[in-house]
C-alpha cells in the first residue's frame, strides 16, 4: 500500500491540508484506507497487464499557481522487495484520466522512476541508471511543473541535484496552462509505501527554490529570490539550474554576460504594488572597486532571457551613469554622481507598472522613495515583465572572484524599507 503520513502530535507553525489518494481513478485491483491516505495492492497480474494498475495522489501541481521558477518537493518511504519492480514519478492529470479510461499504462505522457533504478518518459527508457529503491529505502522527489523536470534521490543522496544538475527526465506534457499529479505503482503485492508531504515529516531538508508537496497556497506571501545563469560557458557553475541568492564567477571569465533573477516582476494589473513599488538590496563584491565602469546592475525584459545587454535594459554603471534602452540618462546629474564597487550594497525600489526607479547605496538614497520623485522614470513598455540582472562586460579581462548576493526577504535587508514599498520576494 501507499499511505499519507499526516501525524497531528505536534502542531506545525503552518497547518498543511492532507494530502490524499484521489477515488476518481481507483482501478479495481485497490482499495482505499485510512481516509484515503492509504492503498492496497490486492493481487499481481501477470505480463503488461500489471502496468495498467496505478493510483494518483490529489494534489495537482498547477505552473500557473506555483509561479515560474519553483517547484514541489515530497518523499516516499518504502516496504517490500528489496528493489521494487513498479514506478513512480509525475503525469499529466489530463492524460491520467484518459489513460486510466482506456486501460492504459501509466508510462504514457509521464516521467517515471523505476525501482531498478531506470528513468522512463512517455514510455520509453531513457539514458542513465539511477540509484534503485525498495524494502527500507526513502525515495526523494523534486518536481518543477514548468519545465517538467524531475529530480529524484534515496536516502538523503541525490542523483541528480535540484537546480544543480540536470533533470534524470522531463514530463512531456508539462509547461504553462497544465496541471501534473503524482502516479504510484506497485507491481508486488507486498509493495507498500508513505507518502510525506509536510515539512515536519521529511527525513532531508527541502531543497532551495522548492515548496513542500502539501503547500497549497497559490501565492505564497514571499518566496526567496535566486540568480540562474542564461550562458554558463565561462562561469564556475555548469549547468543552468545552478541557483543561490549569490553567484561568484570563480574562473574570472565572466565577460558580457548576465546572471538574472528566477522570477520576473510586473506585467500584470498593479494591483498590489504600491507607488515605490519592490525593494531589494545588492551586494556588489569588492574586486568591482577596480573595474566600476565594467559592471552594471538593475532590470532587464524577461523575454530577453538570456540575452546581452540590449535595447530596453535599465541599468546603473559601477561608475555612476544610468542607461535605458541603450542610451545614457542624466536623471539629475547634479545631484547624483555616485559611483559603487568595493563592497557596495545597492538599494532599488522599483515600479514596473509606473515605470519608476529609485537609487540608493549603503543607506543613502538619491531620492527618498517615500515622498521624492523617482530618480528616472519612463512610460513604455509599462506592461513588461522584468528580471533583476547583474552583468560584467570585462572585455575579455578576467578578474577573478567577481559577484554578486540579491537580499530579497525583509529578515535580510541591512536598512530600512521605505514604507510604501514591499519587499522583492512578496507575490502579489
Amino acid at each position: 500500500m501507499f499511505q499519507v503520513l499526516c501525524s497531528r502530535a505536534i502542531v506545525p507553525e503552518i497547518d498543511y491540508p492532507d494530502i490524499a489518494w484521489s477515488t476518481n481513478f481507483l482501478p479495481p485491483e485497490y482499495a482505499l484506507s485510512q481516509g484515503d491516505k492509504a492503498y492496497a495492492r490486492s493481487g499481481v497480474n501477470a505480463g503488461n497487464d500489471a502496468l495498467r494498475n496505478f493510483i494518483l495522489a490529489d494534489k495537482q501541481m498547477d505552473v500557473d499557481q506555483l509561479g515560474s521558477g519553483y517547484g514541489y518537493y515530497w518523499e516516499i518511504d518504502l516496504s517490500g522487495s528489496a528493489v521494487m519492480d513498479g514506478y513512480i514519478g509525475v503525469m499529466d492529470a489530463d492524460a491520467a484520466e484518459i489513460d486510466f479510461d482506456q486501460d492504459a499504462d501509466p508510462l504514457f505522457d509521464a516521467v517515471m522512476y523505476r525501482g531498478d533504478g531506470s528513468t522512463w518518459v512517455d514510455s520509453a527508457q531513457v539514458a542513465g541508471s539511477f540509484a534503485p529503491y525498495g524494502d527500507g529505502k526513502t525515495l526523494m522527489m523534486a518536481f518543477d511543473p514548468l519545465d517538467g523536470a524531475l529530480w529524484t534521490g534515496v536516502d538523503g543522496a541525490w542523483d541528480r541535484e535540484p537546480w544543480v544538475d540536470n533533470p534524470v527526465g522531463y514530463a512531456p506534457l508539462a509547461g504553462a496552462g497544465s496541471l501534473s499529479v503524482i502516479v504510484a505503482q506497485a507491481r508486488a503485492a507486498i509493495d507498500a509505501g508513505v507518502l510525506k508531504a509536510e515539512p515536519r515529516d521529511f527525513t532531508y531538508p527541502v531543497p532551495e527554490g522548492l515548496l513542500p508537496l502539501a503547500d497549497t497556497n497559490p501565492n505564497p506571501v514571499m518566496r526567496p529570490m535566486y540568480w540562474e545563469f542564461p550562458d554558463t560557458s565561462a562561469l564556475s557553475h555548469s549547468t543552468p539550474y545552478d541557483r543561490s541568492p549569490t553567484f561568484i564567477s570563480a574562473n574570472g571569465l565572466w565577460n558580457n554576460r548576465n546572471a538574472l533573477t528566477v522570477r520576473p516582476i510586473g506585467g500584470k494589473s498593479g494591483v498590489g504594488v504600491p507607488t515605490a513599488g519592490y525593494y531589494f538590496e545588492l551586494y556588489m563584491s569588492p574586486v568591482f572597486d577596480s573595474t566600476k565602469d565594467e559592471a552594471s546592475a538593475g532590470f532587464l525584459p524577461a523575454t530577453q532571457w538570456g540575452a546581452n545587454i540590449v535595447p530596453e535594459t535599465l541599468q546603473w554603471r559601477g561608475d555612476g551613469r544610468l542607461y535605458f534602452d541603450g542610451v545614457q540618462q542624466f536623471p539629475r546629474p547634479s545631484e547624483w554622481s555616485n559611483d559603487y564597487g568595493l563592497g557596495t550594497r545597492l538599494m532599488f525600489c522599483f515600479n514596473p507598472h509606473t515605470g519608476s526607479l529609485w537609487l540608493g547605496q549603503d543607506g543613502v538614497w538619491e531620492a527618498d522613495p517615500a515622498v521624492d520623485a523617482p530618480t528616472f522614470s519612463y512610460s513604455v513598455g509599462l506592461d513588461m515583465q522584468w528580471k533583476v540582472c547583474v552583468h560584467q562586460r570585462g572585455d575579455g579581462i578576467p578578474f577573478i572572484d567577481k559577484g554578486a548576493t540579491i537580499y530579497a526577504l525583509p529578515g535580510e535587508f541591512r536598512y530600512t524599507m521605505p514604507s510604501n514599498a514591499i519587499p522583492l520576494a512578496q507575490v502579489v
